[in-house]
């Protein structure tokens, strides 16, 4: 019980215990949600590791260069599943060099995600895993940057978490814009 105890407390949670003589003891623990652990699918993007909540994953393609059509400088689309998904390189949101793909090896790693009835197709670097983790808020940081939701603790630094659906609202931007 000390081992539930310490876990619950370094979540920032509480565990309340009621007792009636003859007829039990209940347990009651509640965790903030924020503190709760949930599924994240890490990903990298020119060497920079993020993630998203894995419920808005679709799909994690390699797709083949020569499958992939141009809209515009910034998007491009691939045809998946009898639809075409738009597609946009994760490097141009976060204003970085565009990723590794040349003449010479075009292919791209590609994360569908899906938001309410929306889904769209993203170029990452690499997609490294899915781990369940806390999500910790990063305070006034997402106001200033209302793409990054919270983040999570690697090894050695902190993991930005996108904010999916604000990330879909700037795609609808970039498209009404193209």
């Amino acid at each position: 019980m000390d081992a539930v105890a310490g876990i619950i407390k370094e979540l920032n949670g509480e565990i309340d215990v009621v007792t009636n003589p003859g007829k039990g003891t209940t347990f009651l623990i509640s965790v903030p949600l924020i503190s709760s652990f949930i599924p994240l699918t890490l990903f990298g993007v020119n060497g920079t590791l993020f993630a998203v909540p894995s419920h808005h994953i679709v799909a994690a393609l390699y797709v083949e260069g020569n499958k992939i059509g141009r809209i515009s400088e910034k998007t491009g689309s691939i045809h998946i599943d009898k639809m075409d998904v738009v597609l946009i390189d994760l490097s141009a949101i976060f204003d970085m060099q565009p990723g590794p793909a040349t003449e010479e090896t075009p292919n791209r790693n590609v994360l569908i995600l899906s938001h309410q009835d929306e889904i769209a197709g993203f170029i990452v670097s690499e997609v490294v895993m899915e781990k369940k983790m806390i999500i910790g808020k990063v305070g006034s940081l997402q106001d200033k940057m209302p793409l990054i939701l919270g983040a999570v603790l690697g090894s050695e630094q902190a993991i930005p978490v996108l904010n999916v659906p604000f990330l879909f609202g700037r795609l609808k931007t970039q498209m009404d814009g193209a």
